[in-house]
Order: C-alpha cells, then sequence, then structure tokens
C-alpha cells in the first residue's frame, strides 16, 4: 500500500509527533507514507498543483490529509483523486478546536477521521462520512513500564 499524505510539517514538536505515532507505524506495517509538506511553496496554489501533480505521476491507494480545509487543500485535489478513483482520508486531530474551518470540505473527503466524538455531529450535519477513533501512542516508540 502507498499512501500519499498531504502533511502541513511546521518542523515543531506539536506536528512532527505524526511521524511517530502515525508514519512510523504505518512503515512498520510495510506500507509506504509519502509526505507532502505544502509549507514548502510559495502559496497554496502552487502547493495544490504541485500535489495534483504528484498524485498523476505515480499509482497511490490512498489520499490522506490533516488539513480539512479549502484555504489549504483545494476542492480541486479532492476532484483529482476522485478521477484517478483513489480514497481521500482527512484526519483531524484537533476537532475541538477547529472544526467550522472543514464546514465546507469536509463532506467532499471520502471519509474523516475525528479523534473527538464531541464534534462528530456537527461533521455529520455537514455531508461527511466520519468515524470516530481515538488515537494512541506507537508501542515500538513508548514501553509500557
Amino acid at each position: 500500500m502507498k499512501i500519499l499524505y498531504f502533511f502541513p510539517e511546521y518542523g515543531t514538536n506539536m506536528f512532527n509527533w505524526q511521524r511517530v505515532h502515525i508514519i512510523n507505524e504505518l512503515e512498520s506495517h510495510g506500507v509506504e507514507v509519502v509526505t507532502f509538506n505544502p509549507l514548502l511553496f510559495s502559496d497554496p496554489s502552487e502547493a495544490n498543483e504541485a500535489f495534483i501533480g504528484q498524485m498523476k505521476s505515480d499509482k497511490y491507494d490512498l489520499i490522506m490529509s490533516s488539513v480539512c480545509y479549502e484555504k489549504m487543500i483545494f476542492p480541486e485535489v479532492l476532484q483529482t483523486a476522485k478521477s484517478l478513483s483513489i480514497p481521500t482520508l482527512c484526519i483531524r486531530w484537533d476537532n475541538l478546536i477547529i472544526p467550522f474551518y472543514d464546514k465546507k470540505l469536509s463532506k467532499m473527503f471520502d471519509l474523516v477521521w475525528l479523534t473527538s466524538c464531541e464534534t462528530e455531529y456537527l461533521y455529520k450535519k455537514w455531508g461527511a462520512n466520519t468515524i470516530f477513533l481515538p488515537y494512541a501512542a506507537n508501542p515500538k516508540a513508548f514501553k509500557y513500564i
């Protein structure tokens, strides 16, 4: 399996934990995760155009994003994924704080993974297909004592 992950990576512990808790765990199960950092581009338009190019340049089994608002990831990205028959997943780690950023775009993802059940009703009201799953630590990085 090969995942293309739209991952705004700010280079701080607040954001890099995803490398330990998500990416490393997936890779330990044989999943290839290709990260795409939109922050490396001069503006969101340039980043989205490059991301669409990346989607088309190789075979991906899943498009994953940790952002679900149209000022960062554009609807054209999700439309392109759909035209290429690539499923899309948005993981919303902080959905208690920022659900209203997601109101317009969340319904365009095939699935929105929410880590807090308190706002799931909003996403469903907006037409998003949701799943609530809390996330946990990578057992390879954190050992039980």
